[in-house]
């Protein structure tokens, strides 16, 4: 159900019931508890509750190899994207890559585009916008291929800014016009 909270709106709720659900584990080390971790994680970074979403990112990956690939990938591009925002730069972009490198080896086309978009706001951080454009000029085709309309969202919206940055206005004007087009079909607030 995360996927449908997160792209309805209802984060708040899905979150309350995935900390109750992990309240109740008391800390149990399984897969379970540590996939139900990351999907709070998931939802305190939507939330900018970054201090929640460091506790539970800590607890998933304290044994690595107890997860499965998808677990971490995701746990991985969740710290990069976080480590990018607190300009942590070199650290980001490392588990961003690796999680670039899990997503491809498993052929995850979900997470391949989110690693992308971060790696692509280290380099726009980095005042490297030739390589945060294509970064995430990557992230929409593949977002593209897939026909996940919030990962394309996403990378449109990123596109732009990078686009805006250039001077590009009539690229960046296209760029958030798809976007907007998506986001109202989509009935996406974020």
């Amino acid at each position: 159900l995360w996927l449908f909270w997160t792209l309805r709106g209802h984060v708040d709720e899905g979150r309350g019931w995935m900390e109750a659900l992990v309240a109740r584990d008391g800390g149990d080390p399984s897969l379970g508890h540590k996939r139900a971790l990351c999907v709070i994680a998931m939802f305190c970074y939507l939330r900018a509750d970054f201090d929640r979403l460091q506790r539970a990112l800590d607890e998933v990956l304290t044994d690595e190899e107890a997860l499965d690939q998808d677990t971490l990938t995701i746990a991985l591009a969740l710290r990069g994207h976080r480590l990018a925002q607190q300009r942590d730069l070199d650290a980001a972009e490392a588990d961003l890559t690796r999680a670039l490198e899990l997503a491809r080896a498993n052929d995850d086309r979900w997470n391949i585009p989110s690693a992308l978009r971060g790696l692509s706001h280290v380099a726009m951080t980095r005042n490297d916008l030739d390589a945060a454009e294509r970064f995430v000029i990557e992230s929409v085709a593949v977002a593209r291929t897939t026909g996940e309309r919030w990962s394309l969202a996403l990378g449109l919206t990123i596109h732009a800014m990078i686009a805006l940055l250039q001077n590009n206005n009539g690229l960046a004007e296209t760029l958030l016009r798809e976007c907007t087009t998506l986001a109202i079909d989509l009935h996406d607030p974020f």
